[in-house]
């Protein structure tokens, strides 16, 4: 991978994690304290389960 490509990716990779972010706050936004904890829960496993091909 050239160093163009690698920069690239990390600025695709930054957008969608920026992206993500706020999506994640506009939702917790409107949800209640359980409720964000649920998901907050669910979300790290979802993660951990793709960081580990397991999914």
């Amino acid at each position: 991978m050239n160093l163009n490509n690698f920069n690239e990716f990390e600025s695709d990779k930054k957008r969608l994690l920026a992206a993500i972010h706020y999506s994640i706050e506009k939702y917790c936004d409107q949800k209640t304290v359980e409720e964000n904890v649920k998901f907050t829960t669910e979300f790290k496993q979802a993660l951990t389960m793709i960081t580990y091909n397991q999914a």
